[in-house]
């Protein structure tokens, strides 16, 4: 299993290095076409407009706080960045008409005033360019460095942020001290792809709203290439080489051609397009096919809309979508997961349920940190309280709803919270849901293997399965690096293993498949989910085939659900066992979905 952030269940490494990567192609989209745009002032003379860019800079501080509050708020994100895509976009393409039709260039004496209304476009299109950007920064910022107080990926967001600012800095020093007719070239460049990419992304974000016609189509066929994506990510950092090899082509293509010089920028644009997109379709995993809901609509009040949504079959789960109750236990409705939902009074990191109660394991961060297992009934109140030694990772339900199962981290010298980490220590306890009370420790069971005797000082349980036999569960067993399939006999106490190499195991509802998380190559992302018949033991890959670090839940017998990190949240995919489907997005800003039948 990939390292996961104590408390949180999110891979600690791909989390942050998501956050800064994500973070720095942000930060270049916000910063770079400011830098674009104070370059050509300085190259066409119009330098008084300068003070209107420093104004519009110091406007999206505030900006920045303001929008970033109330988009982590909103109840339609998706029309948020629909909306300011398609203004920047229109200033964008006006802005590459200028460039483009600007004869104009510096004489070593500056233009006339400019009037009040350029002043004044000029400051709000700067104050725009950096806080469609730096608003989502914000929010996610906010949520990993304030609410969760997660340190790693909050430095790393910064980390991102300042490594674009100097990217951007870089820029208008280099280009300032260039040849303005070369470095005009690169600006008309670049004028071009940031105009066409803000064009993609308005396109893009307006069909997740669903503001189009074939809005999930059009949200399907474009989100491989969107914002959130490798390529998009990518595409951020070749809009500057191409820029710049459009300049070098130009220094060289004055030796030779005028009519070479003036077809550079559009055909260094078009060439440079095609290697990105071979990186992307040869070197970048396949993408998850979208099938494209809306993004989670605003929780309803608690209370009342609670109980309208928790009629069976229905969804229960934890809300990550950033707002006032992002880490809430949330309900809604399975034939319409990306739909409305409600919020139960809990606060868990992961969550079970099964007939009328639950399990919500909990953290209380502070100066000390505190965790525990509550115990709630079908109206989502607690009736009991179980202390846990150390941050949750894994919970699960027997389908009659008696007993309960739930993993945690244990805390100590040398100790590392993530099963990738080379040292590690779990606990794992059976719950009595009726009583309410601890029963038994996995590691107070005997587990043989091969008919003898299996044991080490190393064992580590977690990934609790209930079979449809009250007695019988199957769990993973490490030792030595080598994680194993055990069944658990709970009037026995003992195990028995079964085979090695499987991970988070989970039992179908009809007893016959178990889905589990299988380590394919050495690298971190290095893991996908495969099915195993319980008769005969002989595995198959699933249709799920990106990174995953969750133990599936099955929506049907042929269906299993999982969640993925997101920005700061997780969606939920759905993938088929058998393999001849590609996995879907379910429902968005969820994490640890279980199906209450």
């Amino acid at each position: 299993m990939a390292a996961e952030k104590a408390g949180d269940g999110f891979a600690v490494v791909s989390l942050v290095t998501y956050l800064f990567t994500r973070t720095a192609a942000q930060g270049l989209q916000a910063f770079v076409p400011v830098a674009v745009l104070i370059l050509w002032l300085r190259h066409s003379g119009r330098r008084s407009l300068l003070t209107a860019v420093a104004a519009g800079i110091a406007a999206a501080i505030p900006a920045t706080v303001a929008a970033g509050a109330l988009f982590a708020r909103a109840q339609q994100q998706a029309r948020w960045e629909a909306t300011l895509a398609t203004i920047t976009f229109a200033l964008a393409a006006a802005f590459a008409a200028v460039v483009f039709t600007d004869r104009h260039g510096a004489t070593g004496d500056d233009t006339p005033p400019s009037s009040a209304l350029a002043w004044a476009t000029v400051a709000v299109a700067t104050t725009i360019a950096i806080t469609r950007q730096t608003m989502e920064i914000f929010t996610v910022l906010s949520a990993t460095g304030f609410d969760l107080r997660l340190e790693g990926p909050g430095a790393m967001t910064l980390a991102g942020v300042l490594a674009a600012l100097v990217v951007s800095v870089a820029c208008v020093a280099i280009g300032s001290r260039l040849d303005g007719r070369l470095v005009r070239v690169a600006i008309r460049t670049f004028a071009i792809g940031f105009a066409l990419q803000v064009a993609f992304y308005g396109l893009h974000e307006a069909a997740e709203a669903r503001l189009l016609p074939a809005s999930a189509e059009l949200h399907a066929a474009t989100e491989p290439y969107g914002p959130d994506s490798e390529f998009g990510q990518r595409l951020n950092y070749a809009l500057l080489l191409v820029a710049a090899a459009a300049a070098a082509l130009a220094w060289m293509g004055r030796r030779f051609s005028r009519v070479l010089v003036t077809a550079i920028a559009p055909a260094a644009l078009a060439v440079s397009i095609v290697p990105v997109i071979a990186f992307r379709t040869s070197a970048a995993p396949a993408p998850e096919t979208i099938v494209a809901p809306t993004r989670s609509a605003a929780l309803p009040a608690h209370g009342s809309a609670v109980a309208a949504f928790s009629a069976p079959p229905h969804l229960i789960f934890r809300h990550t979508h950033i707002d006032d109750d992002y880490g809430k236990l949330g309900i809604a409705l399975l034939d319409s997961p990306d739909g409305p939902r409600a919020a139960a009074d809990l606060s868990c990191e992961r969550v079970s349920f099964a007939v009328d109660r639950g399990i919500c394991l909990s953290a209380d961060r502070g100066v000390e940190n505190t965790y525990r297992a509550v115990l709630f009934d079908k109206q989502y109140k607690a009736f009991a309280t179980l202390p846990l030694d150390g941050p949750p990772s894994r919970t699960r339900m027997s389908a009659d709803g008696r007993l309960g199962a739930a993993t945690v981290f244990l805390s100590g010298a040398g100790q590392q919270h993530g099963y990738a980490a080379s040292t590690f220590s779990t606990r794992t306890i059976l719950i009595d849901m009726l009583a309410g009370r601890v029963i038994a420790e996995l590691e107070q069971f005997t587990a043989f293997r091969e008919g003898k005797r299996f044991q080490a000082k190393d064992f580590n349980y977690w990934g609790v399965t209930f079979a449809p036999d009250p007695n019988t569960f199957y769990a993973t067993l490490q030792t030595a690096g080598t994680a194993y399939l055990v069944r658990g006999d709970i009037a026995k106490k003992q195990f028995t293993v079964l085979r090695s190499g499987v991970e988070c195991p989970s039992l179908s509802p009809d007893g016959r498949t178990i889905v589990f998380k299988k380590k394919v190559d050495a690298r971190p992302d290095g893991w996908r989910f495969y099915a195993l018949d319980v008769a005969t033991l002989e595995e198959r890959p699933t249709a799920a085939t990106s990174f995953v670090d969750d133990q599936a839940e099955w929506l049907d017998n042929e269906h299993v659900l999982y969640a993925m990190p997101h920005l700061g949240s997780a969606d939920v995919y759905a993938a088929r066992t058998d393999g001849s489907e590609r996995s879907r997005l379910f429902m968005h800003d969820a994490q640890s979905p279980i199906v209450v039948r």
